[in-house]
């Protein structure tokens, strides 16, 4: 019986662990991975911004980049609402507002002139607590 009782609880912390690791760990993972992400595509494609006048290669880069932040946004929103509780208070605690940089990486993907996509960019590092020497 008491083999019984050792089985049964080993069963329950491995379904516990799973449950952790699944609905907590890994969409916090994946914000960090998301968030890395969009430094490296705000660095590449920091060039990338008007389309007009430019050869063909600089044309697809700004439509990539334009691709690139829709992703992004996409993923950081389905990724966001994925959080635990605990994660968000801690987010809202240091800063970070991964929900309102969605806005604003949808709204870069838009922009076509160097200073509005750096105002966004500068709201974007701001919203995500990336460092402006980054990018």
């Amino acid at each position: 019986m008491e083999n019984f009782f050792i089985a049964l609880f080993s069963v329950c912390c491995g379904a516990a662990g799973y449950l952790i690791a699944h609905f907590w760990i890994h969409p916090i993972l994946k914000y960090r991975e998301i968030k890395d992400q969009i430094i490296s595509d705000l660095i590449f494609y920091a060039n990338a911004i008007n389309a007009d006048d430019l050869n063909e290669e600089m044309k697809q880069r700004v439509l990539d980049r334009m691709v690139a932040n829709r992703m992004r946004s996409a993923e950081l929103s389905a990724c966001f609402y994925k959080f635990p509780k605990f994660y968000k208070i801690y987010l809202m605690k240091i800063g970070e507002q991964p929900d309102f940089a969605c806005g604003e990486l949808i709204g870069l993907s838009n922009t076509g002139e160097f200073d509005a996509a750096q105002k966004r960019i500068d709201k974007i590092q701001d919203q995500l607590k990336i460092n402006p020497k980054v990018v």
